[in-house]
């Protein structure tokens, strides 16, 4: 028996095979809005759905006083500060794949490192508008929308 045949007479295998593909499905249409990779994110909880849940959960109750600790370094000129927040804030959206919000981030961190705050501001426009786009692909995850 073929695979395809064998997906059209079980029925079991139909579902799991419907539900793997639904996932991915919606996976990609996400990628494309916030840039996340959940099909890796996936992968890298060993498939666990609600364990994802609950790192995103934890990640949108956290990631806000990461970006005030960036906003203030930068209202302050506070290269150090700037640093240190936008490399915390760096490790911990990249568990989700989110490649653009993980690089303004690394923006972010660079410039504190460099002491570049000049460029300050426009790095937080643009770290801003990355972590806008992912927030609500997050809150999806965490009510299981995925």
């Amino acid at each position: 028996m073929t695979d395809e045949e064998s997906r059209n007479t079980d029925p079991a295998r139909a579902d799991q095979d419907f539900e793997v593909g639904e996932r991915q499905d919606m996976t990609s249409s996400v990628e494309l809005d916030g840039g996340l990779d959940l099909v890796s994110v996936l992968d890298r909880v060993g498939g666990d759905a609600e364990l994802l849940r609950e790192i995103a959960g934890i990640f949108l109750e956290e990631y806000p006083s990461l970006m005030r600790e960036i906003r203030t370094a930068v209202a302050q000129g506070d290269p150090l500060r700037l640093e240190r927040a936008a490399h915390s804030l760096k490790g911990s959206v990249a568990n989700f794949g989110a490649r653009d919000a993980t690089a303004a981030a690394l923006t972010m961190e660079t410039i504190g490192r460099q002491n570049r705050m000049d460029d300050a501001p426009d790095g937080l426009v643009r770290l801003e508008t990355e972590f806008a786009l992912i927030e609500p692909v997050l809150h999806q995850v965490v009510r299981g929308e995925f």
